[in-house]
C-alpha cells in the first residue's frame, strides 16, 4: 500500500532523455514545418535540452496574453533549415514556434526552477521504484509553485506537530498506470500524499 513518506533530495538528478526528447524533436520538425512552410526532409537538427519553463506561454509569451503559472518540464529545441535557425519550445504535446528567444527568467524565479527540477525529477525516480516500472512510464503532468501553511506540507501525519509557515515549495503530479499521484514538496524534500489538501499557489 502507498503510503506517506518523506523524499529527501541528496543529489541532483537530471530529467531522462531517450524517448521524451526524440518525441520532443519529432513535435517541433513537425510544428516547424507546419508553421513555417518549411520542408520536413530540409529540416536539421542543431541542440535539443530539458528545461523547465516557468508558465504555461512556453517560454514563448505574446503580448497581452495571460498564461497559468505552473513550471512545466519540456524541451528547448533549435533546428536549421533554408539557411536559417528555428526554435521550437515544447511540453505535454505542446510546440511554440518562438519568433524570437524566450524572455530569461527573473533572478529571484531561477533558484526555484532549479529546486523544481530536482524535485520533480527525485519524485518520479520514487514513484517509478514504489510501482516497479520504468522511469519512463511515469509523467509528469505539472509541477505547480505552491505555498504550505506549515512544515506539514497539506499532508500531515496523524499525531505530528508541525513548524509553522508559510513554507514555500511544490505540489506535483505524476501520472503512472492509469492513476494520477501527488507529492507535496518544500525546496528540498517532496512526500507522496494520497489525500492531498488544499495549498495557497503562488504565482511569483
Amino acid at each position: 500500500m502507498l503510503g506517506t513518506a518523506m523524499l529527501v533530495l541528496g543529489v541532483a538528478m537530471a530529467e531522462p532523455a531517450g524517448r521524451e526528447q526524440d518525441d520532443a524533436v519529432a513535435l517541433a520538425r513537425k510544428t516547424l514545418a507546419g508553421t513555417a512552410q518549411v520542408a520536413a526532409e530540409g529540416i536539421e537538427l542543431e541542440k535539443a535540452e530539458a528545461v523547465e519553463w516557468p508558465d504555461a506561454s512556453l517560454g514563448c509569451p505574446q503580448k497581452d496574453q495571460m498564461y497559468a503559472q505552473v513550471i512545466t518540464p519540456g524541451y528547448r529545441v533549435v533546428l536549421k533549415a533554408g539557411g536559417k535557425t528555428y526554435e521550437v519550445h515544447t511540453a505535454g504535446g505542446r510546440a511554440v514556434l518562438c519568433p524570437s528567444a524566450g524572455r530569461p527568467a527573473a533572478p529571484a524565479t531561477r533558484p526555484m526552477l532549479g529546486a523544481a527540477a530536482k524535485i520533480y525529477a527525485a519524485a518520479r525516480k520514487d514513484l517509478a521504484a514504489r510501482l516497479n516500472v520504468a522511469e519512463g512510464a511515469v509523467k509528469v503532468n505539472f509541477v505547480r509553485p505552491t505555498t504550505w501553511p506549515d512544515a506539514g506540507l497539506g499532508c500531515p501525519e496523524g499525531g505530528q506537530t508541525y513548524a509553522p509557515g508559510p513554507v514555500k515549495g511544490f505540489l506535483i503530479e505524476l501520472e503512472a498506470e492509469g492513476r494520477t499521484y501527488h507529492y507535496h514538496a518544500d525546496l528540498t524534500s517532496a512526500r507522496l500524499c494520497q489525500t492531498p489538501a488544499g495549498p495557497s499557489e503562488s504565482t511569483k
